[in-house]
């Protein structure tokens, strides 16, 4: 009922099992990104530094649409 209420009917989706892990890594980088060196975070998460450049990018970017929506529209 709790999660009913929070969507509203709308469609959601939940990744699960590589999808899943690899979406929560993403999160965690995101959220340590300011605070711990990229070097240390692709130590502690198992990737190479570019690749945490790349999350960072890629979750900037899902945060500014977030944010802003779409600006210009078709």
């Amino acid at each position: 009922a709790e999660i009913a209420n929070y969507l509203g009917g709308r469609p959601v989706y939940l990744p699960r099992g590589e999808a899943l892990k690899r979406a929560l890594r993403d999160r965690r980088i995101w959220r340590d990104a300011g605070h711990i060196e990229p070097d240390k975070l692709a130590d502690r998460e198992g990737v190479c530094v570019q690749q945490i450049y790349k999350i960072i990018g890629e979750m900037r970017n899902l945060e500014r649409k977030r944010r802003q929506g779409a600006l210009f529209t078709d």
